[in-house]
């Protein structure tokens, strides 16, 4: 094992060049492979990681404004009766996603006033179950109290809250209008409707008889994923029988139904849909045309540099067989010998992982960064760091594989006696090799050409 480390250290040093551009060269691409794949997985994977989001719909009505697309906000006494009617439906309740920025508030513990800012976002009891929301201190009941919220826990520490503080909207602290009732265990995700959220407080019955007010957004759990084709089904039904009630005419109910039953719409795709009006009040919105994008960029990234380290590799073969054949002259082990480029192949690799590493380090710190919508950081993005990892070390393994045993198949005699040549099979690869790296790199520009347009 010494012995394969030393050979490696003085390929550095004698091939200085050709090592630093390939450390250089995959460097770059890991951390481009890194941070690509982290923005693609803040999309793909968004609110998926909520609990039972498979069965999580949101209620919507048809656009009063544009045909063909559909508004996420109801009158609370149709939605209520909707949902009490279904037998499909587990629980439901109102939610509202808002991030503006949030308001000031200051708490007052003795002499000391602290202050913090955040957006109290607003929910019936219901909405917690749909979403399966757990107190860390406090219960559901005493969020129920007048003038009581709720943080997270990681709110709570980062502004040493405790359940019992009383919030003011005044500088002074007082007088109290409200106070912290519980603290929710932080179990979302960032890239979720959830994962932003940091207070809430209890909508309660407001506007629960109110048939003019359309602005509350409605979140269903059904008993079973399959079951969104029976609820949809049962809210026309609903519809129908309760217009009967006020015309026989089959024409205006038809088409009263057509035009304002509610349905459901699954909380998980909501991301990607562009057919809904008002979205920022039930989720983020991205493309998925370009998330899957860019995960195609991020493979031919990484197939572009496992080939150029292959290139690099094959460029050396005349420069190398003669040191590779001295070694078989004197009984060297050919075995001993693909070792020997495959520890040296991940020991490159290796060393280009670190410097990836501080690539995105300096990324992170940089004004680029709010190019991203998803942070970068590797405690939020462990499973990616895996992957580039094993992508990196296998890459290297499996391309050195073939490059070894080609530089170890020749003769030794025509090696030494300074007739050696690459062979035509040699140059053929490398001509394909050059091919295929120069066509995936204008698959690259194109792919580019579609994020930005």
């Amino acid at each position: 094992m010494k012995r394969l480390f030393q050979n490696f250290f003085h390929t550095l040093r004698h091939y200085r060049a050709s090592s630093l551009l390939n450390i250089v060269g995959m460097a770059v691409a890991f951390s481009a492979f890194y941070v690509i794949l982290t923005q693609a997985r803040w999309g793909l994977g968004y609110n998926q990681d909520i609990a039972d989001a498979d069965r999580i719909c949101v209620m919507v009505q048809p656009s009063f404004m544009t045909e063909g697309k559909y508004v996420p906000i109801l009158a609370r006494p149709m939605a209520e009766e909707l949902c009490k009617s279904t037998p499909c439906v587990e629980s439901y309740g109102v939610a509202h996603f808002n991030n503006r920025g949030g308001n000031r508030y200051y708490v007052k513990n003795g002499d000391e006033v602290r202050s913090f800012e955040v957006e109290i976002q607003q929910f019936t009891m219901g909405a917690l179950s749909v979403f399966g929301i757990e107190f860390e201190q406090g219960t559901i009941d005493d969020l129920q109290k007048p003038e009581a919220i709720a943080v997270s826990s990681s709110f709570a520490h980062e502004h040493r809250l405790t359940v019992g503080d009383r919030i003011s909207s005044s500088p002074t602290g007082e007088p109290a209008e409200s106070f912290i009732a519980a603290i929710w265990a932080d179990k979302f995700q960032p890239n979720s409707s959830l994962g932003t959220m940091k207070a809430l407080s209890n909508i309660g019955d407001r506007c629960i008889d109110d048939w003019g007010e359309q602005s509350f957004a409605y979140f269903v759990k059904l008993h079973s994923a399959d079951d969104i084709t029976a609820a949809n089904e049962s809210f026309i039904q609903q519809f129908r029988e309760s217009l009967k009630t006020q015309t026989d005419d089959s024409a205006i109910i038809e088409n009263y139904v057509a035009s304002r039953a509610v349905s459901l719409l699954p909380f998980a795709d909501l991301y990607y849909r562009n057919d809904v009006e008002y979205k920022s009040m039930v989720s983020d919105s991205g493309s998925r045309v370009t998330d899957i994008t860019l995960v195609a960029v991020s493979v031919l990234i990484i197939i572009i540099a496992l080939i150029n380290f292959i290139n690099f590799f094959f460029a050396l073969v005349p420069a190398r067989v003669r040191s590779v054949n001295t070694y078989k002259v004197f009984g060297t082990p050919r075995s001993t010998l693909v070792l020997n480029f495959i520890v040296e192949s991940v020991g490159l690799v290796v060393l280009s992982l670190l410097l990836a590493a501080v690539i995105v380090m300096l990324f992170a710190r940089s004004s680029a960064i709010e190019l991203l919508s998803a942070p970068i950081d590797p405690s939020i993005n462990r499973s990616i760091i895996v992957l580039t990892l094993a992508v990196a070390l296998g890459g290297a393994v499996v391309g050195s594989i073939y490059p070894a045993f080609y530089i170890t198949s020749f003769q030794p005699a025509l090696a030494l006696k300074g007739s050696f040549g690459t062979t035509a099979a040699g140059r053929h690869l490398r001509n394909l090799l050059i091919g295929v790296q120069f066509t995936i790199s204008l698959a690259l520009i194109i792919c580019a050409i579609f994020i930005k347009l």
